[in-house]
C-alpha cells in the first residue's frame, strides 16, 4: 500500500567542512581541512580555530569525536565545554576515553568563531582532530546509530548466542566447561565489539567503563578462547594451558590497578598483552599442529581453521593499531570473527548433538533393562 515515508533518517547531518586554522607551541599556523591529523608529542597542545558560516548559528549542536584527548571548545573566546578530569572526587584517576561530545552553537551571534584547544597524554592520538559534523541534538544521536546497524546486528547476534549457549549449559549439566568457555568468549567478544562501535554511551556515561572495558575484556577473551581449545583438543597440556591463563590474568590486574592508581593508560598498556597475544596464539598454532600431526589428534585437526582465523584477526588488529588505523579497528576484526564464530557454531551444534544422541542411547539402554 502507498504511504509517506515514515522511516526515520539523518539527512539533515552534514560534515562541519570548514577551513581551519591550526597553531602549533612555537607559534607558527598552518590550514588544513578534517578529518587531520599530525604526529604530535605527548601533551603537545594544538589549537584549531575557524568562523562558523552564518547559516550554522541558529540553535544547532556540533558532534566532537574525543580520541583519548583532551578537549577544550571556544566560542568568540568564551569557553563553553571542556572535558578535562584527572580525579573522580578521590584518589582514583579517571582513564582517558574515546568519547561523543555535543557543543550548542546557540549562543553564536554574527562573527563566531570556534576554537578546539587539543592535545593528548597518548602519542599515537596526539594533534588528531576527528571530523566534525552539525545538527540537530536528536539527529546527531541517531546518526550515530543508524551508521552502524550492520555491526549492531552482528554484536547482539552473538551476545543472544553467548545467553543462550548459557541456558543450555545449564539445562544439559554437562561435566565438560567447554561450553562454559566458548559462551564466556562470545559474551566478552560481543561486549568488546559493541564498546568498540563507539555506541557505548546510549548505554553508559562512566568514564570508567568508557575508558577502560575494551582493554580489560582483551585478556578475558583470550583466556575463555584458551581454555575452550584445552577442553576440546588440548587437555593433556592443561598445566601449560593453566600458566598462560594466569599470564593473562596477570596482565589484567596491572592494567586496571595501574590505570587507576598511577595514571598510566590501557592504550599504551596494551602493547604488552599484544606482544604476548603474539606469543601465545603462534604457540598454540604450532602446539596444535604437533598434536595434529605427530600426535594424530583428529580434534586438533579440526581446530588447526578456527587457531588459523584467529591468528589473522589478531594481526591484523596489530597492523591496524601499528599504522594508528584505529577509528575503525573494529569493523576489520568483525570481518575475520565472523568466520570465526561461524565455524564455532556449527562445530558446537555438532557437538549438542552428540551430546543429545548419547543421552538418547544411554535412556534407551536404561529402558531396555528395565
Amino acid at each position: 500500500m502507498p504511504s509517506e515515508d515514515l522511516k526515520f533518517n539523518s539527512s539533515d547531518i552534514n560534515v562541519l567542512d570548514l577551513e581551519w586554522t591550526v597553531q602549533f607551541e612555537d607559534g607558527h599556523t598552518e590550514l588544513v581541512h578534517l578529518q587531520h591529523s599530525y604526529n604530535g608529542e605527548k601533551g603537545e597542545i594544538f589549537i584549531y580555530s575557524a568562523n562558523i558560516p552564518e547559516h550554522l548559528r541558529n540553535a544547532i549542536h556540533i558532534r566532537i569525536r574525543s580520541s583519548m584527548q583532551k578537549i577544550q571548545v571556544y566560542l568568540n573566546n568564551g569557553l563553553v565545554f571542556d572535558n578535562d578530569i584527572l580525579k573522580n572526587d578521590g584518589p582514583f584517576y579517571a582513564p582517558v576515553s574515546s568519547t561523543w561530545y555535543f557543543i550548542d552553537l546557540s549562543v553564536c551571534d554574527e562573527g563566531c568563531e570556534i576554537k578546539i584547544v587539543n592535545s593528548s597524554e597518548v602519542r599515537t592520538m596526539s594533534g588528531s582532530l576527528n571530523e566534525i559534523y552539525f545538527g540537530s541534538r536528536g539527529d546527531l544521536k541517531n546518526d550515530i546509530l543508524l551508521s552502524n546497524l550492520l555491526n549492531l546486528f552482528f554484536v547482539f547476534s552473538i551476545f543472544i548466542i553467548s545467553i543462550l549457549g548459557f541456558v543450555v549449559d545449564f539445562l544439559l549439566k554437562n561435566e565438560s566447561k567447554r561450553l562454559m568457555h566458548l559462551n564466556v568468549f562470545f559474551m566478552s567478544i560481543s561486549i568488546w565489539a559493541f564498546s568498540e562501535l563507539n555506541v557505548l554511551q546510549f548505554v553508559t556515561g562512566n568514564r570508567f567503563i568508557l575508558g577502560s572495558i575494551s582493554y580489560l575484556l582483551i585478556p578475558v577473551m583470550f583466556i575463555s578462547f584458551i581454555q575452550f581449545i584445552k577442553t576440546v583438543s588440548l587437555d593433556k597440556y592443561e598445566k601449560l594451558i593453566n600458566w598462560i591463563s594466569l599470564g593473562y590474568l596477570l596482565y589484567f590486574l596491572f592494567d586496571i590497578l595501574s590505570a587507576i592508581f598511577l595514571n598510566l593508560n590501557h592504550f599504551e598498556n596494551m602493547i604488552y598483552v599484544v606482544i604476548y597475544s603474539i606469543v601465545v596464539v603462534i604457540g598454540l598454532f604450532f602446539l596444535i599442529l604437533y598434536d595434529a600431526f605427530i600426535n594424530h589428534n583428529y580434534e586438533s585437526m579440526r581446530y588447526l581453521a578456527a587457531i588459523s582465523i584467529l591468528i589473522i584477526s589478531t594481526i591484523f588488529t596489530i597492523v591496524r593499531v601499528l599504522y594508528n588505523n584505529i577509528h575503525d579497528m573494529a569493523d576489520g576484526m568483525l570481518i575475520c570473527l565472523f568466520v570465526f564464530f561461524i565455524y564455532l557454531i556449527y562445530d558446537t551444534i555438532q557437538y549438542l548433538k552428540r551430546i543429545l544422541r548419547l543421552e538418547a542411547e544411554a535412556l534407551y539402554i536404561k529402558e531396555c533393562c528395565v
